[in-house]
């Protein structure tokens, strides 16, 4: 026999944050039954242990309750993206605490302060930390929770012992960092890359590519656009120029935004941006000055954001997004569903692509032992009930 529940909260995105804080609110009013939690493949199961008290025969029920022993019930869930394309915004959050750089950690948001002062977003509320440096200091970026770096005048890693200075030897300010994982970092400085294995950072040899503006890590390579080099690649041992396609935006000296998905690398200039792809190099208009940083699921669903305006990408056209078409946004990341932009002077916004929807769900499986099942779409039940979430018909 089967049974299957589904609780589904349409247009308003729940974090996985806020799924964890919610069952383990409910397992301990329930006199703390154990739970693990388990993440992959964008699904949070939830693992409970149940107490043999709770799995009595059900009035009018023949069958019998399970024998001694551990008996475990699973509870899944999981955001699902819309089919329809674009992006609106959920809610804005009041902040003017000046967040000029954001990296995602783990299923939370690192948000560096004009102040530097390193806050966390962990999808429900904002939880300030230590001032890292008094000095300048101008990205973020985390591979991991409880591993970040920061980089301005100087440089800091956050490791087991908190937050501590981290000789470079760049000779002047990094502005931007990213990298794969804890032990390969990059970070660019006007006129310099630098790489840390692990143990130590490394200048890799480049052209003099000027004002480093946009920095790319990922599985394929590392991409980075200047001032006086539009674009460069990692390849080898050192970064190396890469020609653009004639004609696409050639007029443009430089690209301050570099997104890359899907083997597309976007570049973003004044008020256009060039997708480059198998199939060449296109320019795309997309109203937005000034820009300072993409984020998105994928090439077809991005935002770009800028000095003055915003704008979002369906797949097809750029169209403004038009509560954050005032004031500077210095940051975007995507995290967990959404896109969280920072505005310094007014606050956060959370963006979620349309249509998106949270769904917790319940099904047989625990072989044939409905009392097992009803125990645990009880519980479902409670958990959805906390996070505001209805039955799916």
């Amino acid at each position: 026999m089967s049974y299957d529940v589904r609780w589904v909260r349409y247009d308003d995105t729940l974090h996985t944050a806020a799924f964890v804080k919610a069952a383990s609110q409910e397992a301990e009013a329930r006199g703390g039954l154990e739970v693990e939690f388990k993440r992959g493949a964008g699904v949070t199961r939830l693992l409970v242990k149940l107490p043999r008290s709770s799995l009595d025969v059900q009035p009018g029920e023949s069958e019998r309750a399970p024998d001694e022993g551990e008996r475990w019930g699973e509870i899944h869930f999981s955001v699902i993206p819309s089919a329809q394309r674009g992006f609106e915004v959920l809610r804005h959050l009041p902040d003017e605490r000046g967040y000029i750089a954001l990296s995602r950690s783990g299923d939370d948001v690192l948000m560096l302060r004009d102040d530097g002062v390193v806050s966390r977003w962990d999808g429900v509320a904002v939880h300030d930390g230590p001032r890292v440096s008094e000095g300048f200091l101008d990205d973020i970026w985390s591979p991991e929770p409880g591993v970040a770096w920061v980089v301005g005048d100087e440089t800091f890693h956050l490791g087991p012992s908190g937050w501590t200075r981290v000789e470079t030897g760049a000779g002047v300010p990094l502005h931007r960092v990213s990298g794969r994982h804890a032990r390969d970092v990059w970070a660019v400085g006007e006129g310099v890359v630098f790489h840390w294995d692990g143990a130590q950072w490394s200048r890799i040899p480049s052209p003099d590519f000027g004002v480093g503006y946009g920095l790319w890590v990922d599985a394929e390579g590392v991409w980075l656009t200047g001032s006086n080099v539009k674009l460069l690649r990692f390849e080898g041992s050192q970064m190396v120029p890469l020609e653009i396609p004639d004609g696409a935006g050639a007029e443009h000296s430089w690209y301050e935004a570099i997104f890359r998905s899907g083997g597309e690398l976007w570049l973003a200039a004044e008020g256009e941006c060039v997708r480059w792809n198998r199939g060449g190099a296109t320019v795309l208009r997309t109203g937005v000055e000034g820009p300072s940083a993409f984020a998105g699921t994928s090439s077809d669903a991005l935002v770009l954001v800028g000095t003055c305006t915003s704008a979002w990408w369906d797949g097809g056209s750029w169209s403004p997004v038009e509560s954050l078409t005032e004031g500077y946004v210095d940051a975007c990341v995507y995290s967990d569903g959404s896109i969280l932009a920072s505005n310094p002077d007014e606050g956060l916004t959370r963006l979620v692509p349309r249509g998106t929807h949270a769904v917790l769900s319940v099904s047989s499986g625990f072989s044939s032992n409905r009392n097992l099942w009803l125990s645990i779409a009880e519980l479902a039940a409670a958990i959805a009930r906390r996070l505001r979430m209805t039955v799916q018909t």
